[in-house]
């Protein structure tokens, strides 16, 4: 048992209140059933610090639809991917008079973008 107690305090808990309460349960007090529990969350939780991640792979992003790239597809899919892209095209003149009206409406000069790298309030 005292390996056990142990790889208890060699975990990096936030609080030692943490600690102590995962170490009583090994006391005698606590009878069988707790010490294996304390066992199992022990063992549990000992193992976390031996395993370690590695990156296995990553998603390229995604390459812009483009007309030149329809123009390469097999020919029966050329002509739903130009019909999304005229529909998408639309869209985003429709959004953006939409956008520069509620401009005007509100008389607003110019848009402000935030820069990249200023935290959004309650995204950290």
């Amino acid at each position: 048992m005292r390996w056990a107690i142990a790889i208890m305090r060699n975990l990096n808990f936030q609080d030692s209140e943490s600690s102590a309460h995962l170490c009583a349960l090994f006391s005698k007090e606590t009878g069988w059933p707790g010490r294996v529990l304390a066992l199992w969350l022990a063992l549990l939780l000992g193992g976390v610090r031996v395993l370690s991640a590695a990156v296995i792979g990553t998603n390229s992003p995604a390459l812009p639809i483009t007309r030149e790239r329809i123009a390469a597809l097999p020919v029966n899919q050329q002509a739903s991917w130009r019909e999304y892209l005229n529909h998408s095209d639309r869209q985003l003149i429709a959004d953006q008079s939409f956008f520069f009206g509620e401009m005007r409406k509100h008389a607003v000069k110019e848009t402000i973008v935030p820069p990249e790298d200023t935290p959004i309030a309650g995204c950290r």
